[in-house]
């Protein structure tokens, strides 16, 4: 188990930093945070889309680092960006829930002995 819970730990850091390297990635393209939008995730109900989603917009666009391209984007209902970076709260939310259920496994069989 405790190997296991080292992997647990660097499985969750990698999640995060590929969150970190979508939102460089969408950037980069200058594309459009409007398909992170929350009422978009709250739809379907799956814990880790809705917090990539969230991550993702805290990290494209804060109070604090506001983006010129995500203002430039405010009012703008076209897609244009690729498809394989909108649907990443999708992809990425599934190994986060994925990584989460492995570690409630690893916690309970630490904990059994």
């Amino acid at each position: 188990p405790s190997l296991g819970a080292e992997a647990v730990n660097r499985a969750k850091l990698l999640c995060l930093q590929a969150d970190v390297i979508a939102a460089l990635t969408l950037e980069a393209y200058s594309g459009s945070i409007v398909p992170f939008s929350p009422h978009l995730h709250k739809i379907r109900a799956h814990k880790g889309q809705g917090m990539c989603a969230q991550r993702l917009r805290a990290l494209l666009h804060s109070v604090m680092y506001p983006s010129g391209i995500s203002e430039q984007h405010a009012n703008c209902r076209r897609v244009q960006d690729p498809y394989s970076i909108r649907c990443t709260p999708q992809v990425h939310g599934i190994v986060a829930d994925t990584i989460e259920f492995v570690s409630g496994v690893i916690e309970t069989e630490i904990n059994r002995a």
